[in-house]
């Protein structure tokens, strides 16, 4: 007979069908159980247990399968939710035994009496039993036997496998208690499956379950949600290994593991077409955007409706506060006196609605999984929950009136949701502040992003625009170095407008400069990523002498620090790293260590490149060190990029290398693709120094496949084209070398960059020499290169172009050394 039980076809997903996933040794163990019993190794009983939805009966089905695959009977028992019947599942049994197509005419004549005996009790139909009490129970104890007889004589033909489903809803276990005591040798799998928190409710279960126990009647097994990795099998299982990846995660978080969930969502997004066929292989619309299916929400509304309707209201109001309550707040909202919240409480505890997640001096409370909080709140109507929303604010401002920067996010998105605009605008900016002084800049963008939106809509006054300014800057301040330029500038030309409309101490419009010279400074920034820089530089002087005549200390100091910062960009170390340093007071004064980690670092490089290895290695290490102690994982990432220049300019390759992947590795796990594509030169630089060419390349590509994809956003070209031609030069490729070399010094004098200048210019010595040029030619770049260098202060390179004009000289014999220059060259072609 074929099994309807060993795959579940998929809605909407062709054949597609389901397997058994993570329950192999459960099912192997069944298995062995049952071929024991066919054997003639006497009877089991088995007990799976489990949360709802886990997959008890779906093993306990696969096992019933097994044996009609090998001549067993299987015979199925489901105790219903009404449980008006007591012995009605064994009633269907039977009967559905009595229509076996091969049953004999003695098995027949044998089971219709005994169906009639249960019918006649009333044991199996519902109501009451229609005979006295005394005479119902020892009628009973005839029907028990009766049944031991049954499976006994039923036994000796064929192994049977007896599945009792949900026994938690049972009227007693007597019956299988018997069962298990009395079928003795007789070859019988009687497996039954339970929630253990639900059987726990219910006294006379439980301890009837405490007696099976004790007298060893029962092997116990206990099912577990998906781990993430069977979560993903059943998923490739499904679709396929593309599709498992893509959706492993967001469907372990939807479902928490839960097998019947995991099954139902995949349903849900082969139904919708969120998932579908393309050929041999499946397409994901959103792996993001994985909703709750309506499978799912029954399950967990029939899991509150047993709790009664008062603690359905409580929990929805619950629901409305988030994923995690404060029990304070929550009384307030409810208005129920102490004992009832806690009675509700404690009964949602039991049920593993709830999880206690107090502290001794915080009682809080949280939803075991996300969706149960979802489908309660989802139940509400908008006009009440909106009106719960607001409540739950004013509540949560009067409780925590001394703590409430802790909870301008809760605010924030309770008076979203109420919809009142001006305590969204006070919130989200204030939840914005607090996030970024966390460094959790991804949210702390997001709470500015809708602190704009909605100070854009309101009534216009002086203090609105203020605020509105206040919020542009903070989003340009986070976004500056991920959006493109074009949309900073936009802000930055909205905030500039309005702050020009706002009145300084005197009154006349266009006054209030310390946001004016904020405006300047951060619309200097998107000029850093691209070349030239002169228009970036002559915004900075604007905010510069802003700063000065309003008094802004801590602007003034990173209007300097960002001055200090070109001077780097273009190789100026001899001059960055003093102007740098004399920022480093101001800033920590201010406490505004994203910049001040950025300064450090900076002034480590500038420190190694002049030979300073020590000092710069030091100075790197506190910022580090700072950026580590501040959670600022931006500048974890800076700050082991800038510990690779360093150890590179000293000359320790293997700690930079090292040093470079660890800050690749922080970056990428921030999706910040300008600070990998930074990491991914400097692997390349050194990995190249250590004679690892082929690897050297690998990591070169990478940086320039990123650079070509964010046009908009390149960083430092010279530099990258100069490094590109040593990497290629190292790798033995003279002509591509030759060509990036060119192009790096033609784009460094454009910018200024006299260390990129320098580098390339070596290599293109280098290159020539290669390729047996006359030695004068080679000597001038040699020449240009030593200069540009000892211009920009890395006396450590310079140092490497001298060697490298010794080693070129006394190739082919004695040559003359390239004499130094008086200024700065011109460049040979």
């Amino acid at each position: 007979m074929a099994s309807p039980f060993l795959s579940v076809p998929l809605v909407g997903a062709g054949t597609f069908q389901t397997p058994i996933v993570g329950r192999l040794s459960e099912l192997e163990l069944l298995r062995d159980l049952y071929d024991a019993v066919a054997s003639h190794q006497g009877n089991r009983l088995v007990l799976i247990s489990g949360e709802g939805g886990v997959g008890k009966s779906r093993l306990a089905r696969e096992v019933g399968c097994y044996a009609e695959t090998r001549g067993g009977v299987f015979l199925e028992v489901t105790y219903r939710r009404d449980g008006v019947a007591p012995f009605g599942p064994w009633l269907e049994a039977l009967r559905a035994r009595l229509r076996i197509a091969d049953s004999s005419a003695a098995t027949r004549s044998r089971l219709a009496p005994l169906v009639n005996h249960f019918e006649s009790l009333g044991l199996g139909t519902g109501g009451e039993p229609r005979t006295p009490a005394l005479a119902a129970a020892s009628r009973r104890a005839e029907l028990f036997d009766a049944i031991v007889e049954e499976f006994a004589v039923l036994s000796r033909d064929h192994p049977v496998v007896l599945v009792v489903n949900d026994l938690q809803r049972a009227p007693g276990l007597g019956l299988l208690t018997h069962l298990a005591r009395t079928l003795g040798a007789t070859r019988v799998l009687i497996v039954g499956t339970y929630q253990a928190q639900a059987l726990r409710e219910q006294p006379n279960l439980w301890r009837e379950w405490g007696e099976l126990n004790r007298e060893r009647l029962a092997i116990q097994v206990e099912l577990q949600r998906f781990r993430l990795e069977e979560t993903a099998r059943m998923i490739e299982s499904i679709f396929d290994a593309a599709t498992a990846a893509l959706l492993a995660q967001p469907v372990q978080r939807r479902t928490r593991g839960n097998a019947f969930f995991v099954e139902e969502v995949l349903r849900s997004l082969a139904a919708t077409g969120a998932v579908t066929p393309n050929g041999t292989t499946w397409e994901v619309s959103d792996p993001t955007n994985i909703q709750i299916p309506a499978s799912i929400r029954l399950v967990i509304e029939d899991r509150v409706a047993r709790l009664g309707d008062q603690a359905l209201e409580i929990l929805r109001q619950a629901a409305v506060l988030g994923t995690e309550v404060s029990f304070p707040v929550l009384q307030a909202l409810t208005g129920r006196s102490e004992d009832e919240l806690v009675g509700v409480i404690e009964r949602a505890v039991v049920a593993q609605i709830l999880v206690d997640r107090s502290t001794p001096n915080d009682e809080r409370y949280a939803f075991v999984d996300d969706h149960v909080q979802e489908v309660l709140y989802g139940g509400l109507a908008p006009p009440r929950r909106r009106r719960w929303h607001r409540a739950a604010a004013e509540i949560i401002e009067a409780h925590f009136r001394e703590q409430l920067d802790r909870h301008v996010e809760e605010l924030a998105r309770h008076y979203t949701a109420a919809g009142v605009p001006e305590k969204i605008a006070e919130y989200a900016f204030r939840a914005g502040d607090y996030n970024e002084q966390l460094f959790n800049w991804p949210r702390a963008l997001d709470w500015y992003a809708t602190a704009v939106a909605v100070l854009g809509n309101l009534p216009d006054g002086e203090a609105t625009r203020r605020r509105h300014v206040d919020a542009l800057l903070a989003h340009v301040a986070i976004s500056y170095s991920g959006e493109s330029a074009e949309r900073i500038l936009a802000r930055l030309d909205q905030a500039e407008a309005l702050a020009r409309t706002l009145p300084g101490p005197d009154g006349t419009p266009g006054g209030d400069l310390a946001r004016l010279a904020r405006v300047h400074f951060w619309r200097s920034r998107p000029y850093l990523y691209r070349t030239p820089y002169r228009e970036s530089i002559g915004l900075l002087q604007q905010s510069l002498l802003a700063a000065q005549e309003s008094g802004d200390d801590e602007l003034l100091a990173m209007s300097s620090g960002v001055i200090g910062w070109l001077m780097a960009r273009q190789g100026q170390f001899g001059k960055a790293g003093p102007f740098l340093a004399l920022t480093l007071p101001a800033l920590e004064r201010a406490g505004n260590w994203r910049e001040w980690i950025d300064a450090a670092g900076y002034v480590g490089l500038a420190l190694a490149a002049g030979g300073e290895y020590a000092a710069g290695l030091a100075k790197a290490q506190g910022a580090l060190a700072r950026a580590l102690d501040t959670g600022n994982r931006t500048g974890v990432s800076l700050s082991h990029l800038y510990l690779a220049g360093i150890h590179l300019f000293g000359g320790d390759l293997a700690a930079a290398l090292t040093a470079a992947r660890t800050g690749a590795d922080s970056a990428r796990a921030q999706s910040n693709d300008l600070l990998v594509r930074c990491a991914n030169v400097l692997i390349a630089w050194t990995e190249s120094r250590l004679g690892n060419h082929r690897v050297a390349v690998v990591a070169l590509r990478l940086a320039q496949r990123s650079a070509e994809a964010r046009a908009d956003r390149l960083v430092m070209t010279d530099w990258l084209l100069a490094i590109a031609a040593e990497v290629w030069l190292g790798a033995g490729e003279i002509a591509t070398a030759a060509t990036l070399a060119q192009q790096a010094i033609a784009r460094a004098k454009d910018d200024d960059c006299v260390f990129a200048e320098g580098i390339a210019h070596r290599v293109r010595a280098e290159s020539l020499a290669a390729q047996g040029a006359e030695w004068t030619r080679v000597a001038e770049h040699l020449a240009a290169s030593r200069q540009a260098l000892e211009t920009a202060g890395a006396t450590t390179e310079a140092a490497r172009t001298e060697s490298t004009a010794k080693r070129l000289a006394t190739g082919d014999g004695a040559k003359p050394l390239p004499a130094p220059l008086g200024g700065r060259s011109a460049g040979p072609p």
